[in-house]
């Protein structure tokens, strides 16, 4: 009786090659879920059709990823638009509250005929959907960068006109828009200022005189921060590049800010070469009462630039 080993027409070399062309169709198929997922997510969810101005707008969610992380947006557009390239406004909200809080001026600015992309700075607030949402860990530089992946991300999209797109920034977010500005300054084309904090880092050393007195958690303006927030503000200082964006910027100072004083407004006014300085009367950081004024101001500059 003759016995048949099982392993006897074993061929090492065609189960490797065998093994490893199975593991590629799992690593692509599996790359494929998850590019199919993160573009579901970013680019298919449901469309709002609101009204502006007198005018159709198309709002939906464009979210970014990054890895894992993400980075929710939301698009504001023409209802009527027409294929090609269109000017772009970017939004960057401040301290304690998202994307939300440029909704109107989104509304007005797709109204007008520009694409307007606002999005949650991560650990921004309590209530940012983007990844990540903890306050503890954000910092102006964190928030820095987190703008020029934003900006470079949608200067590749096919709706942009790269040679069009405008930054604005209100509170914090204008800080750092300014930031982003002296690093990223041939890829903006204009920046607009809301009350830009220039005063965080006065701020900080009031809170903090000493270095070593930094506590772990500071509550600033109803929304807690963390240690590296602040001890990193000890290194920045807002103005220094300033002067280095000579393209057209507009800021707008409450008279009665007294979160953010219009010296602190004033000062960055002459800092730069190419700027325009409004001061509203009778409001404040938030323009209550008058927004909408301060949202034609903002749209009646976007127009001189074109």
């Amino acid at each position: 009786m003759r016995f048949i080993s099982p392993v006897r027409n074993f061929d090492p070399m065609k189960f490797l090659k065998a093994t490893a062309s199975a593991a590629l169709v799992l690593i692509l198929g599996g790359a494929a879920l998850t590019g199919g997922f993160k573009y579901y997510q970013a680019k298919t969810s449901p469309r709002q059709t609101v009204r502006a101005e007198g005018a159709r707008v198309h709002v939906e969610e464009l979210s970014f990823f990054d890895g894992m992380d993400k980075t929710y947006g939301k698009l504001y557009r023409p209802a009527d638009d027409t294929l090609g390239r269109h000017p772009v406004v970017i939004f960057c909200h401040g301290i304690s509250v998202n994307a939300d809080w440029f909704d109107a001026y989104c509304r007005s600015a797709a109204a007008k005929g520009f694409y307007a992309y606002a999005f949650d700075f991560t650990g921004g607030s309590p209530t940012s959907r983007s990844t990540g949402h903890n306050t503890l860990k954000m910092t102006v530089e964190g928030e820095k960068k987190q703008l020029l992946y934003v900006l470079n991300r949608i200067r590749r999209e096919p709706f942009t006109d790269r040679s069009k797109v405008f930054v604005a920034g209100h509170s914090l977010g204008g800080l750092v828009a300014a930031l982003a500005a002296k690093e990223s300054r041939r890829d903006i084309a204009g920046l607009i200022l809301l009350s830009p904090s220039f005063n965080l880092v006065d701020m900080g050393q009031e809170f903090y005189p000493k270095l070593r007195g930094i506590k772990d958690t500071t509550d600033l303006l109803g929304t807690p921060l963390g240690k590296k927030f602040f001890t990193e503000l000890r290194s920045l200082d807002p103005y220094k590049w300033l002067p280095r964006y000579q393209r057209p910027v507009l800021l707008i100072e409450g008279e009665n800010d007294h979160t953010v004083p219009p010296e602190y407004v004033e000062k960055a006014f002459e800092c730069y070469s190419n700027a325009e300085y409004e001061l509203i009367p009778d409001t404040g950081h938030t323009f209550k009462g008058a927004d909408a004024e301060v949202r034609r101001r903002v749209l009646t500059w976007l127009d001189r630039q074109m």
